[in-house]
């Protein structure tokens, strides 16, 4: 079994793994819109995504990777992300005085550590998943694919706009992305997406709604992307979650290992976390 040696190059290619994603949905965002929607950034040493009607930080998040100009992240803050934005995440070297005392000038605070789970391809096993996993590929599966994702992330629907939702039809033509239904006899209980790029295999956004949870729709969607990721010859597969959470136990048992954290910085004034 291979032993990842963690360091600050691994880490920027995960990072850029999920931005990648993340500017994906905001160029099919923007492109059903018509006008700019989401806002992506990639600058020397962090990454933003930006989505300024929805109060859920998922869609309003900085990724800080390495040290970085932080006179730059404190405009940004100042700027676009002033009254919205409220998670920042950043990785391990990243942090230093400077940029702590630039974000808690404006407010923000250490939170908790967010795991970053990561193992080579080839450490990991391949196995069925134990309800029926859909690869999707046509329109009425998209339509309930967009149902099931709306419901599960359960943002109110005014926040959410038309377009974002939407563009979900688009997603599945973005460079990488898989788009995965787990059904229960003919009921979709969860949905998921796999990310490749770089070598990478991204075990995105996912979204089970509330009243399916339970019912081992979440395992089936994460075996199956890990599946996925195998066969497209991916040499990392990774994951973001939570501390101690269920979704950890459920990545730790697909042979995903903690192998960094990131801080998580938030702007205290009671915004949601996003989800995972």
């Amino acid at each position: 079994m291979k032993r990842l040696h963690l360091d600050a190059s691994v880490i920027g290619r995960l990072d850029a793994a999920e931005h990648a994603f993340f500017g994906g949905i905001a160029r099919a965002t923007n492109q059903m819109a018509g006008s700019d929607v989401c806002s992506v950034l990639e600058s020397c040493g962090f990454r933003t995504f930006f989505a300024p009607t929805v109060s859920d930080p998922l869609f309003n998040r900085m990724i800080i990777s390495t040290e970085c100009d932080v006179a730059e992240v404190g405009a940004i803050l100042d700027g676009q992300f002033g009254d919205g934005q409220r998670h920042i995440e950043i990785s391990p070297g990243a942090l230093n005085e400077e940029l702590s005392s630039v974000l808690s000038a404006r407010g923000y605070a250490q939170t908790q550590f967010l795991p970053v789970l990561v193992n080579y391809a080839d450490n990991v096993s391949e196995e069925e998943p134990k309800l029926a996993v859909k690869l999707l590929g046509e329109e009425d599966e998209l339509s309930t694919f967009k149902k099931v994702l709306v419901a599960g992330w359960t943002i109110p629907p005014a926040e959410l706009p038309e377009t974002l939702a939407a563009s979900v039809e688009e997603w599945m033509k973005l460079p990488g992305f898989s788009l995965l239904l787990a059904l229960q006899g003919d009921e979709a209980v969860s949905c998921g997406i796999l990310h490749c790029f770089d070598g990478i295999g991204f075990l995105a956004v996912s979204a089970t709604p509330p009243q399916c949870r339970g019912r081992g729709g979440q395992s089936a969607i994460d075996r199956a992307r890990v599946n996925a990721a195998k066969r497209a010859n991916v040499e990392l597969i990774f994951s973001r979650t939570y501390f101690a959470s269920v979704s950890q136990r459920n990545k730790e048992k697909l042979g995903l290992n903690v192998a960094y954290m990131r801080a998580e910085w938030t702007k205290l004034s009671g915004i949601p976390r996003p989800r995972l």
